[in-house]
């Protein structure tokens, strides 16, 4: 009796071992380009998810409030680092951190969250014409406001310690 081996044909292998290719300056050139030409798209879709967070509900429980919040935060960290609007970026970060502290501390006060939603609207809206003290005094007042939260609800595991 014998037996047969089958041993399928490594593609990914063949198709690099040929010749070819682009050097790594030409493809980040290419990449490079490629983002430029989308900027207006991402401009738009950042602009739309921003609209879309302020007419974000308060949800019956906090925790999913503090979940839709922080999923929304999230696309919008993610157009803003990709359009440069550092300052949106930096704010719906602070969101996150925000939510996410308070769905771990099983929280349900959900009265901040519209505070951060109005700093990530007047970051895009006001951001690039912000002098960089007003910028900094909006992140730091969300930052003060995460800790104070952070202090009126402790993690559950900082209460055993």
């Amino acid at each position: 009796m014998s037996k047969r081996f089958y041993k399928p044909e490594n593609r990914l292998g063949a198709v690099m071992s040929q010749p070819g290719g682009m050097p790594a300056r030409a493809a980040l050139a290419r990449a490079k380009y490629q983002m430029t030409q989308k900027r207006g798209e991402f401009e738009k879709r950042l602009k739309a998810r921003v609209k879309e967070i302020q007419a974000m509900p308060v949800c019956d429980t906090a925790g999913e409030t503090f979940r839709t919040a922080s999923m929304k935060a999230s696309d919008i960290v993610t157009l803003a680092g990709v359009t440069g609007q550092k300052l949106t970026m930096t704010t719906a970060a602070a969101l996150i951190e925000f939510a996410e502290w308070m769905l771990e501390a099983e929280a349900g006060d959900t009265a901040p969250i519209p505070v951060f939603i109005d700093s990530i609207r007047l970051a895009h809206e006001k951001g690039p014409r912000m002098t960089e003290e007003e910028a900094q005094t909006l992140v730091a007042r969300l930052h003060r406001l995460t800790d104070i939260y952070q202090a009126r609800y402790p993690l559950p595991d900082e209460d055993a310690a």
